[in-house]
């Protein structure tokens, strides 16, 4: 009896460890982020997505009061991918301004390709951002 309570105890915990594994695998990867304040920077939240991904150049500039951005990556690999980016548009405050621009933009990328990814703000209020790259699948 002993054996047979130990043998249950084993078999549900590989199925709630299956069932982690399941749920983790869908969530989709954020695992690029580009901050521009207090000082531009590239911050790489996971290797994987490091590994497919680089970012080459940062611009940013004004555009009849509204700050425009453009984004430049390299696919590093010998494989097309997509995945998928979106801009947070920050007030002077750094706070999140939501609009319906700061939606995720899927993007086809081709092997050793450069990408280019550019966004203009939606209102003058706007004078940061964050660009944030994600893959909605694991591979």
């Amino acid at each position: 009896m002993r054996i047979l309570s130990i043998l249950k105890k084993i078999h549900l915990v590989i199925i709630f460890l299956a069932l982690i594994s399941a749920i983790i695998s869908c969530a989709p990867t954020a695992g690029i982020k580009v901050v521009s304040y207090p000082s531009e920077k590239v911050i790489k939240n996971s290797l994987i997505v490091a590994s497919k991904i680089k970012i080459t150049d940062i611009r940013k500039d004004i555009v009849n009061e509204l700050l425009r951005v453009q984004i430049t990556a390299k696919n590093k690999r010998d494989q097309d991918f997509q995945f998928e980016y979106r801009f947070r548009w920050l007030d002077a405050k750094g706070f999140e301004v939501r609009t319906p621009l700061s939606t995720w933009n899927s993007i086809y990328s081709i092997a050793k390709d450069n990408i280019n990814m550019s966004a203009t703000a939606p209102n003058k209020d706007i004078t940061d951002f964050e660009f944030v790259v994600r893959f909605p699948d694991r591979w």
